[in-house]
């Protein structure tokens, strides 16, 4: 064949590109396991730098497996859902879908003193591309413990600033629910305070459109979790509604058959608190307090019997 002819360079030109071809595929489909594994650690520990634990190399996914105690998923009512992994939830396009549709990866860190935190993912846009993030929670549901942003192409000392300390240190403490409704924490230039009451940090200086964004990102991706710890643990509030429920029907019937008043004043004040410590995001987040209740219930409800009892010995007596 005649290498100066057109057809010898046509064909060249194709085996050259199905070989270049069909090696840069071989080569992308057999590293792509390994792409994953490294996508996923470094996901870990980004998860693990919200409650300030720090963690590199071949120590990440051994941290992780020892500080993520539980991972789950919640829609906007606080309930479970089933056969939903939190980890590969693509949080970029849930945050798309109008709030009741999405859904809402927790994962739940257990500290080495035992401290129970809730890690939430955060995902929004800057100035000139995405930013994320994960803000982790005291187990009150009300207050932020530690935060980690991250960027993929903000300027670098302006709004790439997000990602260092200096900035996400400043979230620690701040309150995202304030008289039972969620308020996000407002990211202001500094020096100054937003309109109203909620909680706010210092935005990066020169960086006035990443601020923004990081501002725009938690209340976005906060918010639809909900007050009721931001809707976490609100599946025990059933059982609180269910106690509520057995608490009254008994006051009702000592009340209407027995007759008896300190009885009813006290089987009255264990009704009230129940609702009380709800609606103050006790039994919606702190599962250690449930038990706790219960049995105060249960001492109300021997002294309503000790009442009972007694009043029948001195009938007895009498």
């Amino acid at each position: 064949m005649n290498k100066q002819s057109n057809t010898y360079t046509i064909i060249y030109i194709i085996v050259l590109v199905v070989l270049v071809g069909t090696a840069l595929a071989f080569t992308a489909i057999s590293l792509k396991p390994r792409q994953q594994a490294n996508a996923d650690a470094d996901k870990m520990r980004q998860i693990l730098a919200s409650v300030s634990v720090e963690a590199s190399g071949s120590d990440i996914i051994a941290e992780y497996d020892r500080y993520i105690t539980s991972t789950f998923v919640v829609d906007d009512k606080g309930n479970k859902v089933d056969n939903a992994d939190a980890f590969t939830v693509d949080v970029a396009k849930q945050v798309g879908e109008a709030a009741s549709e999405r859904l809402l990866p927790v994962y739940e860190c257990t500290l080495s003193d035992g401290a129970v935190k809730y890690i939430l993912p955060m995902y929004g846009a800057g100035l000139w591309g995405p930013i994320w993030g994960y803000v982790s929670v005291d187990a009150d549901g009300t207050t932020i413990y530690g935060a980690y942003f991250a960027h993929q192409g903000e300027t670098p000392g302006l709004g790439a600033e997000i990602e260092k300390p200096a900035f996400s240190s400043q979230f620690s403490g701040k309150k995202l629910i304030k008289n039972g409704a969620f308020v996000a924490v407002a990211v202001v230039k500094a020096g100054q305070a937003p309109a109203g009451d909620a909680d706010y940090v210092d935005g990066i200086s020169g960086g006035t459109i990443t601020s923004k964004g990081v501002g725009a990102m938690i209340d976005n991706c906060l918010q639809p979790y909900g007050p009721e710890y931001l809707a976490l643990d609100a599946y025990n509030i059933t059982h609180v509604i269910f106690l509520e429920i057995c608490i009254g029907f008994f006051a009702d019937a000592v009340s209407r058959y027995i007759g008896l008043n300190i009885p009813l004043q006290i089987l009255h004040i264990t009704e009230g608190r129940f609702p009380h410590d709800t609606l103050g995001h006790h039994t919606a987040r702190d599962g250690h307090l449930l038990p706790l209740q219960r049995v105060e219930v249960i001492l109300d409800l021997l002294t309503v019997m000790g009442h009972i009892i007694f009043r029948d010995l001195k009938r007895i007596l009498a």
